[in-house]
């Protein structure tokens, strides 16, 4: 064998080894950078519920009898089911809550319109009207309850912060998630307690008798 052969040979296994060892690093990065995200989604996630479960204990301290069903798949009457969001129930109504993860700076949007804005740092986005999901949430949950039960639906944001939304019906809110039981103060201040321990026990019989087992 030549020595220009054995010349070029070597320097063909070098530049494969060097591509060996890129990609192997690429590799390892994507898989790092991968957990990396992986962990500080469920880091969000742990703040979020956390964040959550302290609005939750000042309410129950604002208002004692409050009581809370996670989100769940409950049965209709007939043998399809729905998703609710987060049930609170205390003397003052049932409240449904339905999260928003959605990240940006300020939601924009009308009642009536299909489709909302939502605004980030350097892009907005076009979303689906979300009281319109809230609306049929509640629409679906009202056979399962008792007649006459205030009802109030909420939009618990985790991220956005500012609103412009507009025309929507008195029955539905929306709040950021560190305003939460704020709004519940305000909505005992223009409520009337009404419901008593054995009617809230009730309503979570009837409730529990409609959802799905997991």
């Amino acid at each position: 064998m030549d020595k220009e052969l054995i010349v070029i040979l070597v320097v063909v296994y070098c530049f494969l080894f060097i591509m060996l060892v890129i990609d192997t690093i690429f590799i390892v990065l994507f898989f790092k950078n991968k957990r990396k995200k992986q962990l500080q989604v469920s880091e969000e996630k742990q703040s979020q519920t956390t964040k959550l479960e302290e609005e939750l204990q000042i309410i129950k301290r604002m208002i004692p009898e409050t009581q809370l069903i996670n989100d769940g798949v409950y049965k209709k009457d007939t043998s399809l089911t729905f998703r609710s969001g987060k049930i609170l129930i205390n003397s003052f109504g049932l409240f449904v809550l339905k999260e928003i993860d959605d990240n940006g700076i300020e939601l924009e949007g009308n009642f009536n319109q299909r489709q909302w804005i939502l605004h980030q740092e350097n892009i907005n986005y076009y979303i689906n009207n979300l009281f319109w999901d809230l609306r049929n949430n509640i629409k679906d949950l009202i056979p399962i309850l008792p007649n006459n039960l205030p009802i109030v639906g909420i939009l618990v944001f985790h991220s956005i912060s500012q609103f412009k939304l507009t025309e929507f019906p008195e029955y539905l809110l929306y709040t950021n998630i560190n305003d939460l039981s704020n709004l519940m103060y305000e909505i005992k201040s223009k409520l009337q307690s009404t419901l008593t321990i054995d009617n809230i026990n009730k309503i979570i019989e009837l409730l529990s008798n409609k959802r799905v087992k997991n």
